[in-house]
């Protein structure tokens, strides 16, 4: 190659590592995990976010099967970023010897410059029916992929100062108290020190308006305060006011974006910032349902009857506000004289007027709705209607998430002419108040 040829290639080679810079990152925690392999190394560029792959048989493994629907996260938000294409492997099952090794790469979508931890995760069976559940697995952590070089950094956000001290200096400067606890037990907490706290937002905030104090569980003082204030898990949060009352309160993990959320005293819920697939889920919980009903038919009887009533029944929730139900009771209708005894089978549905916490546990108020439809279970039929159908309506404080605790009021409006010897429209309908229990 002559000379000309020779310039022009290192031009070209220059300008390319120019504009399309990288940086390839070699040292960094993982879990590594099972399900891809071990991560070789990282390559940053503008353009793409690319993880190397070693892939080792175990002895127990006979197949490995990349997931189709991965993607990428930081520790920033929750914004979601895609994989683009794959080298080095496909998306069929690959039997596998013990000891064989693959070697594979996944392109991801560039990741914000400011970003110091990234999580890979996915969805499992997202395109089957099972796929409504969405459940997010973190498949590997990596820390610090930007971390400082100044260790001091976030240390300096933390205080010195013991638990009763830190109460008087707030007291005298006007400020409140952040309790960090952890267990250095679980690595993991690291994160919020090189990815939370070393935000420069974070950090401007904190210094304003913060006392912070590092609790180590493993400590007395810290373990002592642990047992005193709510929460629960290896990593918690505790917003105090000066003289020790609880403001706000925080387990597990977290973004920058929702950290200064909860610094500015918002309350955020686990399951709706940092499993955000979760808010979009669609599964079915079994419960209970104790009711006391008085009931009442016009034309028939200036009395109204009380009866208990009972069912069990599923339901789900969808983004936290929507709520459907349905299930299979007995509940009684009629006069004093004349109990009527039915199957009933509602289809309820809700809208959360009202989500916040009460008692420091997750409220919700709904507003629900929706027909019922009831078969008469009478030995003798009395001249009774064999069926009857309307609606129901009932507004239903809860307490609770996943398990919930609800007080309800209810009214049934009854459609349908109960006793065939009365002639004229009868208003069949009942008040109740019931609770339930939702596991």
């Amino acid at each position: 190659m002559n000379i000309k040829g020779k310039f022009l290639l290192v031009t070209l080679y220059l300008v390319s590592a120019y504009v399309y810079p990288q940086k390839v990152i070699e040292k960094f925690w993982d879990n590594h995990s099972l399900i891809l392999g071990t991560i070789e190394k990282i390559i940053l560029t503008d353009s793409t976010t690319v993880f190397h792959f070693i892939k080792t048989a175990r002895e127990e493994e006979d197949t490995f099967k990349l997931p189709e629907n991965l993607f990428i996260w930081t520790e920033l938000d929750s914004l979601q970023y895609g994989l683009q294409k794959v080298e080095g492997i496909t998306y069929d099952e690959i039997p596998m010897e013990k000891g064989k090794q693959i070697k594979y790469q996944l392109f991801f979508e560039p990741l914000p410059e400011t970003s110091k931890s990234v999580q890979l995760a996915y969805y499992e069976d997202k395109n089957t029916i099972k796929g409504f559940k969405r459940i997010i697995r973190e498949i590997s952590g990596i820390n610090s992929l930007q971390k400082s070089d100044d260790i001091s950094e976030s240390e300096s956000i933390f205080s010195k100062l013991s638990f009763e001290k830190a109460l008087k200096k707030a007291k005298e400067e006007d400020k409140k108290i952040l309790l960090f606890f952890y267990d250095t037990y679980f690595s993991d907490y690291k994160v919020f020190e090189d990815c939370i706290f070393i935000n420069k937002d974070v950090k401007a905030k904190l210094q304003e308006k913060y006392i912070v104090l590092k609790m180590n569980t493993n400590r007395k003082e810290a373990n002592l305060l642990d047992k005193v204030y709510p929460g629960r898990g290896m990593r918690k949060l505790i917003i105090l006011s000066s003289d020790g009352t609880l403001i706000n309160n925080y387990s597990g993990d977290i973004k920058v974006k929702d950290f200064l959320r909860f610094i500015e005293l918002e309350k955020l819920q686990e399951e709706k910032i940092f499993k955000t697939s979760h808010s979009k889920m669609l599964w079915f919980r079994l419960g209970a349902r104790v009711m006391l009903m008085n009931s009442y038919i016009s034309d028939y009887s200036s009395r109204m009857r009380t009866s208990v009533s009972s069912d069990i029944y599923l339901s789900t929730t969808f983004n936290g506000w929507y709520f459907f139900r349905t299930g299979l009771g007995f509940s009684s209708k009629g006069s004093c004289d004349t109990p009527i005894n039915y199957l009933k089978m509602p289809l309820e549905f809700g809208v959360a007027l009202h989500k916040g916490y009460l008692f420091d546990s997750p409220f919700t108020l709904r507003v629900v709705g929706g027909p019922y439809y009831a078969l008469r279970v009478n030995k003798s039929n009395l001249g009774i209607a064999k069926s009857d159908y309307g609606f129901r309506f009932a507004l239903a404080p809860n307490i609770g998430e996943h398990s919930e605790l609800s007080l309800s009021l209810y009214y049934d409006y009854g459609m349908k002419d109960l006793f065939k010897n009365i002639e004229g429209f009868q208003r069949n309908h009942s008040f109740g108040i019931g609770i339930s229990l939702t596991m």
